[in-house]
């Protein structure tokens, strides 16, 4: 948000006028998709993070994935760059074990797409991937278990559902 302040003198307190956006997300709002990831962000950043929390890595990540979440017309994928990335913040990297938690999921046929994954992949790369709806549904399922579960949270995040159905397609 950009303002205008003003002291006037013999006075101690600001004037703010001219309330304005920085960066507006024009598509976020109106997109369900998008909507529902957003959502989706909101919970799983309310799960994992503490009142009063500062990281200005995450402020920078953060700030720059849901300027990347409006302007993207792919966002199948989104969620799981997301999250292996906001793990990658939190300190610990999903792609050095996050393979041997779930194993029997990355021996399965359907991914011989994990070397995208294994080199902190950027969502350009991974936007490409097309996955099986299967697939993608249990990916995201166990990339949040292993968050939560890295940071001793035993609840489950409730839009997961709701984000699956929307982007099965």
């Amino acid at each position: 948000i950009s303002f205008t302040t003003s002291l006037q003198a013999g006075k101690s307190v600001f004037s703010l006028s001219s309330p304005a956006l920085i960066n507006p997300h024009h598509h976020i709002p109106v997109d369900p998709g998008k909507s529902s990831i957003a959502i989706f962000i909101a919970e799983v950043l309310h799960r994992t993070l503490e009142e009063d929390y500062v990281n200005d890595e995450l402020y920078d990540f953060l700030s720059q994935a849901l300027s990347l979440l409006d302007a993207e017309e792919r966002v199948r994928n989104f969620p799981v760059w997301f999250l292996m990335s906001l793990s990658r913040i939190y300190g610990f990297d999903p792609s050095s074990d996050f393979p041997h938690a779930v194993s029997s999921l990355f021996q399965s046929e359907q991914c011989p797409e994990w070397i995208v994954l294994s080199s902190a992949a950027g969502y350009m790369e991974l936007r490409e991937v097309n996955w099986p709806v299967a697939f993608r549904r249990a990916l995201l399922t166990e990339l949040s278990r292993y968050l939560l579960g890295h940071l001793g949270i035993q609840r489950e995040i409730k839009s997961l559902p709701v984000l699956m159905e929307l982007l099965s397609g």
